[in-house]
This record gives C-alpha cells, sequence and structure tokens, in this order.
C-alpha cells in the first residue's frame, strides 16, 4: 500500500531544478492535435508543422521607388551636369501592368509597388529627373539594371522554408502568411487546463463576504495566466473542503481537461485534503511533494492516469509563481513550443559579426540573425532587410537600433538587441 501523503511532510524539499524535470516528464509531448486558424485569428498561437512558401513574394517585379521605369542602358553616362532625355509613354500605377512597353529612348511614369511596366528594368527615382515640356524627362542619374526594382520572389521564394513546427506565431509572421495568400494555419490545438479552488473560505469575487470569509483570487489569475500563454483554461468552480466534493470535481475535471491545477488544501495539515484525493485517483500520483522555493514550496506535482496535475498553495503570489515555474512549462510543451529562454521583446548584448551599416541623421533598424555560443551571442546583419522584405522580420532574430547620430556598428562591438522571437539559449543560461 502506497504510503500516505501526509505521513511524509516536508522534511525533504526537492530543488527547483530537479523538480521542473521530473514533473515535465510526465507531461505529454505537444502538439496535442491540430486545428485549422485563419492567420488574423492566429497570434500566439503555435504552428502544428512547418511553414514553407507556396508562392513567390513579390509575385512580379515591382517598382521599389517612385520615378520612372526605364531601361538602365538609356541612363549610362547621366548626371546633374549631364542629364539625359527620355520620352514619357505614360503612367503604370499599382495593381495593373500597363499594356504599353518601355521602348528604347522611352520611359514610364510608375509609383512604388506598380508591376515594372515590358522592356523596363530600373527605376529612376524621381528625386533624380526633371519632367521637361514636350514630354520629355531628363534623368539625372545612371542606373544599373534592376536598380530601384524589387524582383519576382526578392522577399520569398516558391518553397522556401521560413517557420519551424513549435514557433509561436508574431505579428509579422502572420503578415507574411497574409502576403502568401493563406487563408489557414496549422496550429497545435490549446491544450485544455482545469483550474480549481478549494476552500470552505472562499468566495467568488462579487459576492457578500461574511466574516471569516475571502475572495477567490487564485483562480481567476491561474485562468488569466493560461490564457496568455495559448491554453483553454476550464473554470471547475470552488469545491468545499470535503473529500467527497473534493474528489468529485477533480474527477469532473481530469474527464475533461488535458491537464488540472487545483489551488489551496496542498500543505501537510489536517484539512489539506487535495494530495491524499489526487494520490487515490490513479497513478502515478504526486511524484513532487515539496519544492525548496520561497515563497511556494507547498506544491505538488505529478499525473493521474497520463494527464499532470499541479497542486497550488493557497497564498495568491505563492500560487502565481509555482504557475510560472510549473504550470506554464508544462502548457508549452504541451503546445509542442520551441523550448526558449527568453521571450519576444527581450533584449540581449550581443557582438556584431560584421559591420552594421546606419544610415546618418536616421534612426536605423537593422534586422540581424543570433548565433549563441559558448562565448556569448553574435548579431549578424541579414543581407537583404528593405523595407518591402517582409520575411526579414520572420527571418531574423532581432533589431539594432543604430541611433541617426551613428554611421554605423563596426565588426565586433558590442550592440544590444531587442528579440523579434523566442531565443534558445545553451547550457547554464538556458532561463526555461
Amino acid at each position: 500500500m502506497a504510503r500516505p501523503v501526509k505521513s511524509k511532510g516536508f522534511d525533504t524539499l526537492t530543488p527547483l531544478e530537479v523538480a521542473r524535470r521530473r514533473f515535465l516528464r510526465l507531461v505529454p509531448q505537444g502538439p496535442l492535435g491540430s486545428v485549422l486558424c485563419r492567420p488574423e485569428k492566429a497570434l500566439g498561437r503555435v504552428l502544428a508543422g512547418p511553414l514553407r512558401a507556396p508562392r513567390n513574394v513579390p509575385p512580379f517585379d515591382r517598382a521599389a521607388m517612385d520615378g520612372f521605369a526605364v531601361r538602365a542602358v538609356d541612363t549610362f553616362g547621366a548626371s546633374a551636369t549631364n542629364p539625359l532625355p527620355l520620352k514619357l509613354r505614360g503612367d503604370a500605377a499599382p495593381g495593373r501592368r500597363p499594356a504599353l512597353k518601355v521602348a528604347a529612348g522611352g520611359c514610364m511614369r510608375i509609383a512604388t509597388g506598380a508591376p515594372l511596366p515590358y522592356g523596363a528594368n530600373a527605376v529612376a527615382m524621381l528625386e533624380h529627373c526633371r519632367e521637361r515640356a514636350a514630354g520629355l524627362v531628363e534623368v539625372e542619374s545612371a542606373l544599373t539594371p534592376w536598380e530601384n526594382v524589387s524582383r519576382v520572389g526578392e522577399d520569398v521564394r516558391r518553397g522556401d522554408f521560413l517557420l519551424a513546427s513549435g514557433e509561436r506565431l508574431g505579428p509579422a509572421d502572420i503578415a507574411l502568411a497574409c502576403a502568401l495568400g493563406l487563408e489557414r494555419l496549422d496550429v497545435a490545438r490549446a491544450p485544455r487546463v482545469g483550474v480549481l479552488s478549494s476552500g470552505d473560505e472562499l468566495r467568488a469575487p462579487g459576492s457578500r463576504l461574511k466574516e471569516g470569509e475571502i475572495y477567490d483570487a487564485n483562480r481567476p489569475g491561474v485562468l488569466a495566466a493560461l490564457r496568455e500563454e495559448g491554453a483553454v483554461g476550464v473554470d471547475l468552480g470552488i469545491a468545499r473542503d470535503e473529500e467527497g466534493a473534493l474528489r468529485a470535481r477533480i474527477v469532473k475535471g481530469l474527464s475533461r481537461c488535458d491537464a488540472l491545477v487545483v489551488s489551496g488544501g496542498t500543505s501537510v495539515g489536517p484539512r489539506d485534503l487535495v494530495p491524499e484525493v489526487v494520490s487515490s485517483l490513479g497513478g502515478p500520483g504526486l511524484v513532487v511533494h515539496g519544492v525548496a522555493m520561497r515563497p511556494g514550496y507547498p506544491v505538488g506535482l505529478g499525473a493521474v492516469r497520463k494527464k499532470p496535475v499541479v497542486l497550488l498553495p493557497g497564498s495568491p503570489v505563492a500560487a502565481l509563481l509555482n504557475v510560472d515555474a510549473f504550470v506554464l512549462p508544462a502548457v508549452r510543451r504541451m503546445l509542442g513550443e520551441n523550448e526558449a529562454a527568453l521571450p519576444r521583446g527581450a533584449t540581449v548584448r550581443a557582438r556584431a559579426l560584421r559591420r552594421i551599416t546606419g544610415a546618418p541623421g536616421l534612426t536605423t533598424f537593422a534586422r540581424v540573425v543570433l548565433r549563441d555560443s559558448k562565448d556569448g551571442f553574435a548579431a549578424e546583419p541579414l543581407r537583404v532587410s528593405g523595407s518591402g522584405i517582409l520575411s526579414s522580420l520572420v527571418r531574423g532574430s532581432g533589431l539594432v537600433v543604430i541611433p541617426a547620430s551613428k554611421e554605423g556598428v563596426e565588426s565586433g562591438e558590442e550592440v544590444e538587441v531587442r528579440l523579434l522571437r523566442a531565443l534558445p539559449v545553451r547550457g547554464a543560461r538556458r532561463a526555461r
């Protein structure tokens, strides 16, 4: 017969990291299933499979600047002191490709984003041109082929690998999915986590309190944390400190949910009934009861018939700290999320692998890829990172902000990087 939970007491407390590893071994590795979700509803969801590009972005050669579509060869030798005249043939607007072709010695007015007319292979910037009478445009700058043109597939080419399974989707990921024309994304099914409070003294917020009663803060707080992390919190209400009532609520929660969180009644006092009830419902029961942390040591961790169970102390600070330490990592595991130590929006220090160019007089947001090693992070600027290259916010790890007063960052210089997505790190620096 199993030794009663209460008789174990808290003579020995399990170290936090040991407790977490022991508990997470009982949590099923997700995703627990997948659902199709519209991109605009997918923020914060976790991909259930890798994402590859079904088509090119952009799907055609387009102007990257306002100006005039030209043949680059017709501008060779042009300068401010030697402007070359071209015959204006019409306009090219976004949304349709002009039927007219840009012939030798001709040009066409074009707006940013408009398809490049047939025959043209460059765009002369508006500020480098002068319109004259008789339908002539003087070009004051020589152009190379495809200058100021966003080529077909420049952002993303059909078949490109974009995101791995387990990536949590951010705003840039949603935008890129829409740019690819995707109507649905395959995302992990959100795990259902039942949340139960126990205690004769607890009342729901808004109730009239009698002497000795308090409002239940833990259950709403846990439900909010679950929702923020991408799980579905199932409110199981408040149970009395009575074995039959607790058993009925816990059994109901386990039948409806993928995991269960119970707040209150988790210690070793005479009215702390929850550990005994959980351990009586099926193996393995509690594998940890008492963790070496303050506040929050009277926590119970285990599983009932392969469904994870976390027993939280009744004190609200202790409860929420244990949610962060154990419940949320379990949710991430059930979602199949890639393990990450640093969340999107965090900042890290890194060494520039090569020069990162700034624009004097303008604050520059340089997109970089971070490499992690035993010597720390290294930041490598993305080679393709124009304002129309949406994939640079998906392929990039973070942003280096170069102030307007600085021309750039030199190779080897230390920089601060704001993360665009969660970042896995090595060994001792891992936070989860």
